[in-house]
């Protein structure tokens, strides 16, 4: 009995360790399995698009003021898509400015550098909106497209309909998680609800590849960068922290949107000092130009072309290579009266040409020198006065 009354605990402590054995057994599988797949998500390279807050194929339009901080562009159309912005020309052609923009306004009809530069990132778009649609899917059809209140982990998601977004969701991850929501349909918030990011999560690591429309509902909050095969709609008061990248048209209405710092391909800065000077005729000036690549290291070793583009010395120019410390000088020296506007451009890795800020320079007249006659005249008469006198004294 006591053999008998043995067996039996032991028998009892076996399946108890089998079950604990094949309890950390399924949370293994599942661990690799699944979670590996889901936060091994890679994101979606978005190439030269990456420069822009918005960028657009038929047109940029805003009614009502917006506050858009990062570049925006249109390609193929021309600069006569931007409409609301109230666009000044740069005197180099090759971008535009506004107040409502805190960046550079390009289109596909500005210099001839611009046009090679928008084409780039436009094909940028269309293929990184092809990668993404293109993933393998790690979650499909959550919350048969409705996926308001929701709490959702990184990884690649997928439906057969429309997203809709009624009341808030949240995105749970940390600050290198990706998550891709591919959806062939619609993609629509809800008026003053949210897309919560939460622990360290990016926008810049958030991607929205619609086929169809987004519509970002008024005073609502969206994070991500969307891919949009048709158009993008942000209406009164909604705010983007990310990119509105769409293969026709974004429009706006009094609306912010938060281009991301952080891109794949940056675009590398120039910046001429000093801003303004003033020289007498003849002497020389000296302007500084300094190159930084977006993470502000310095870019030694980069050719830069320097040129008075407006003023008395149109025309002059000069090249350097930059040292490194990120810096090359030009000097010149002014012979005529007059302001300079001075620029500085090179070309970046992709071809692009990048230009510098303005700065000026004033040209004056130095302090007269007194011209010899007014002394030699008086001093000659008085020497002449002399001689006669003495001449008509040895006569005498």
């Amino acid at each position: 009995m006591k053999k008998e009354h043995a067996m039996k605990n032991i028998n009892k402590r076996e399946r108890k360790n089998f079950s604990i054995v094949f309890t950390i057994a399924l949370v293994f599988l599942l661990t690799t399995a699944i979670i590996p797949g889901v936060m091994g998500a890679s994101a979606v390279d978005l190439g030269s698009a990456c420069n822009f807050a918005i960028l657009a194929k038929s047109g940029i339009s805003t009614t009502g003021t917006s506050n858009i901080n990062g570049n925006i562009g249109v390609s193929p159309i021309a600069a006569t898509a931007i409409t609301g912005f109230g666009l000044t020309m740069d005197h180099s052609n090759q971008f535009s400015t506004s107040s409502q923009v805190t960046g550079k306004v390009y289109a596909a009809d500005y210099s001839p550098d611009t046009p090679a530069m928008m084409t780039s990132a436009i094909s940028a778009m269309e293929a990184a909106y092809t990668s993404g649609a293109g993933r393998s899917a790690d979650f499909t059809d959550v919350g048969a497209g409705d996926i308001g209140g929701m709490n959702l982990i990184p990884g690649v998601y997928k439906w057969s309909t429309g997203v809709t977004i009624p009341t808030a969701v949240t995105l749970s991850g940390g600050p290198d998680d990706v998550w891709i929501f591919v959806i062939p349909g619609t993609l629509d918030i809800s008026s003053g609800k949210k897309v919560i990011l939460s622990g360290g999560a990016q926008p810049n690591n958030i991607f929205w590849v619609v086929a169809d429309t987004t519509t970002l509902g008024t005073n609502s909050e969206f994070n991500g960068n969307i891919l949009d095969q048709t158009l993008i709609a942000l209406q009164t008061g909604a705010t983007l922290n990310g990119r509105a990248l769409a293969q026709t048209a974004v429009t706006l209405d009094g609306v912010t949107v938060n281009g991301p710092t952080t891109c794949s391909n940056p675009m590398e800065s120039i910046v001429l000092t000093p801003a303004t000077a003033t020289n007498t005729l003849g002497e020389t000036h000296t302007v500084t130009a300094t190159v930084k690549d977006a993470n502000g290291n310095a870019v030694a070793e980069k050719p830069v072309t320097f040129a008075v583009t407006v003023g008395p010395n149109l025309g002059t120019t000069g090249n350097g290579v930059t040292d490194v410390n990120d810096q090359v000088t030009f000097s010149y020296v002014g012979n005529v009266v007059g302001t300079d506007t001075i620029i500085a451009s090179f070309l970046d890795n992709a071809g692009i040409t990048i230009q510098s800020n303005e700065v000026t320079k004033k040209w004056e007249q130095g302090t007269p020198v007194p011209e010899f006659p007014t002394v030699a005249v008086p001093v000659v008469m008085l020497i002449g006065i002399v001689f006669i006198f003495h001449s008509i004294r040895r006569k005498e």
